[in-house]
């Protein structure tokens, strides 16, 4: 799922914490965490929306 603020910039948003966690230990920087809007009780992890970012996601698919 992408996302963009008000200076335009892209996020992708992950719902997964493995994911996140993978992305982390992968050098990823974490942007923000918010409450997920479908379902408050849970969270959302932004990350900014790169070509890397989507590379490195494939790489923990492929696990």
């Amino acid at each position: 799922m992408y996302r963009e603020n008000r200076n335009r910039q892209s996020f992708y948003v992950i719902r997964g914490i493995g994911m996140v966690n993978y992305l982390v230990r992968q050098g990823f920087d974490l942007i923000k965490v918010e409450d997920d809007k479908d379902k408050p009780e849970f969270k959302v992890f932004l990350f900014n929306n790169t070509p890397e970012l989507r590379e490195a996601m494939g790489g923990y698919k492929s696990r």
